[in-house]
């Protein structure tokens, strides 16, 4: 091979690793916008009592909403979608808590009063550590945690129970990876550097008999996760899943309806008692 064309080669390696490197760097920036997302001084509920933590020098905001009933509860762990923040969230359990569960969330790296830089790996590894603060906790029964996550949370409530147990997960608008996500970009799915394989999780998770009773709950026209594809991915990897969908698209469901749901899941598997009228 002559000097000329080695030196071209060269020159072309060099610019195809330099597109890949890019793509990956976009890629991460549009599954984490981070703090785009805005957020105010101090997290808006008047009942939250911090759990924050600190993992590898970075700053992690917890909260716990205690439940409105007495005693030793047990707590739903929230992850919400890439788009949002827990300020977000703030008063959207409240039902909950009536009923008498804790909540608790955490903040991505990166996003509101967090710092650091999001990746799969982080996230998931302080998801782990969030879990062992609130489950140490005197009120809160260890025995009794549910997993809730709505859109990217739902990835990373699936790759936290690879690592710690559930009694029962609730996801929303859920997707089998994300992966699969970079054809709509005409680019190819090894650019997506945090996948968060869910469908694998839940297929390894069922293999070893470790899959808790999922309910996933999706609308019928969700523009980012077909209807007839993720969810029903996810509900095929499990060994003791249900899935229900309603009239709507990835961000506009009505959440309250997605509570009635998930309570009659938790009256079901006796969780909690069932809602009286």
């Amino acid at each position: 091979m002559g000097r000329r064309r080695m030196l071209t080669l060269g020159v072309l390696l060099v610019v195809v690793v330099g597109v890949v490197a890019s793509a990956c760097a976009i890629s991460r920036t549009m599954v984490f916008p981070g703090n785009a997302v805005p957020v105010g001084e101090r997290f808006p509920h008047p009942d939250a009592v911090d759990v924050s933590f600190d993992r590898d020098d970075v700053h992690v905001e917890g909260v716990l909403l205690p439940s409105l009933v007495p005693g030793k509860r047990p707590v739903l762990f929230f992850a919400h979608g890439n788009g949002e923040s827990i300020d977000d969230w703030a008063g959207a359990f409240e039902r909950f808590r009536r009923r008498g569960l804790h909540v608790a969330m955490f903040e991505y790296r990166s996003y509101g009063r967090t710092g650091g830089s999001a990746t799969q790996q982080a996230l998931v590894q302080d998801a782990v550590a969030f879990y062992d603060v609130v489950t140490a906790r005197d009120d809160v029964d260890e025995d009794h945690v549910v997993l809730n996550g709505r859109s990217l949370g739902s990835g990373v409530m699936s790759q936290l129970l690879l690592h710690r147990e559930a009694e029962l997960v609730v996801l929303q608008s859920a997707f089998a990876n994300l992966s699969s996500m970079a054809s709509r970009f005409y680019a190819p799915g090894f650019v997506v550097v945090d996948d968060f394989d869910s469908e694998t999780a839940w297929k390894t998770l069922a293999k070893d008999e470790r899959d808790p009773p999922l309910l996933i709950l999706h609308g019928d026209h969700d523009e980012l996760f077909d209807v007839d594809k993720h969810p029903q991915k996810l509900a095929s990897a499990a060994r003791h899943a249900k899935l229900k969908t309603f009239n709507c698209g990835h961000n506009d469901c009505d959440h309250n309806a997605f509570v009635d749901d998930a309570l009659a899941f938790f009256a079901e598997h006796d969780l909690l008692p069932k809602e009286t009228p």
